[in-house]
């Protein structure tokens, strides 16, 4: 049984620093945002983490080569599975075909034979995924020989939407293309959906000790203790965690398909609460960042009418 770790939740929320921290595990490999690898848009230009273009990578060249899936029609075909069954718009029906008849779409049987590829040709007891959509966490659920677990990673909504007005650039070195920019209004408006489908179909899905949630905020601020947590929870040796000191890691070289541009860092690095939104955010962004998020925010412990945590 290939073992997954999915990391649910919205954009901007830690999950490729989290991924990265657990890929440096010997027997864990994290490969970032997976549906980017047959996407016909990747902004990423088909660059794996390690530097290398997929097809000259020492992971995605095998495990490509394997499925066949080096041609442009096979590659075709998985994006118009993935547009055509497991879209976020898709998941309630998904879900009730699931619970009515165990049905499977074949984009599962697709991404299942994947994940056993990369277990395979990456030697790994735990594939870290941060897609974070909730519809491909449910078809990673629904894959056969996949057993996984769902790590909901949340972040202040205020926070992820001032993240998103901040030029970032693909590539490594912001040497690539520009990240498109999000308001805070909209940027909300996804973080609520995505974290309120998450809770509603693929924590309802799962056996309650295959998912956890955790705020980035407290994964930042006591970084060691909480990713021994995880570790503990994943069946992971704590000694094993790449931690030099309680608060810096040192990284190695991942084979993420896509993600935050952080994902080609390498080496040692500070894990540090990011919190710059609290004194530069402006307060009408603040307000248009707080005000579709308000039905879920006091259910992760964050305060609307103040800067900052409850």
């Amino acid at each position: 049984m290939t073992r997954v770790l999915y990391v649910a939740g919205w954009q901007r929320s830690g999950t490729t620093v989290l991924g990265n921290t657990l890929g440096s595990v010997p027997g864990v490999v994290h490969v970032g945002e997976l549906n980017y690898l047959w996407s016909p848009d990747n902004p990423g230009r088909d660059q794996c983490g390690c530097g290398a273009p997929f097809r000259m990578c020492v992971l995605w060249s095998k495990v490509l080569g394997e499925l066949d899936a080096l041609s442009s029609d096979r590659r075709a075909t998985a994006h118009y599975l993935r547009q055509a069954e497991i879209r976020m718009r898709h998941l309630p029906k998904r879900y009730a075909e699931y619970v009515r008849d165990g049905s499977v779409p074949h984009y599962s049987e697709w991404v299942g034979g994947v994940y056993r590829a990369i277990a395979k040709h990456a030697s790994a007891s735990v594939i870290v995924d941060t897609t974070k959509f909730p519809s491909d966490g449910f078809a990673t659920f629904l894959a056969p020989g996949v057993e996984v677990f769902v790590l909901h990673l949340v972040r202040d909504p205020r926070a992820a939407a001032y993240s998103w007005t901040r030029n970032k650039r693909h590539g490594p070195g912001g040497s690539g293309a520009l990240m498109r920019a999000k308001r805070p209004l909209l940027n909300s408006a996804r973080w609520l959906q995505v974290n309120s489908l998450t809770e509603r179909y693929l924590r309802r899905a799962l056996p309650a000790s295959r998912f956890k949630r955790m705020r980035y905020e407290d994964l930042m601020s006591d970084p060691k203790p909480s990713f021994e947590q995880i570790a503990d929870w994943l069946g992971i040796e704590k000694d094993v965690l790449p931690f030099v000191t309680d608060d810096q890691v040192c990284i190695e070289p991942s084979h993420t398909v896509m993600g935050n541009p952080n994902r080609f860092e390498r080496g040692a690095t500070s894990l540090e609460l990011d919190s710059e939104w609290v004194h530069a955010m402006s307060s009408g962004d603040q307000w248009s960042a707080t005000l579709p998020a308000l039905p879920l925010m006091h259910r992760y412990g964050y305060a609307p009418l103040t800067r900052g945590t409850a």
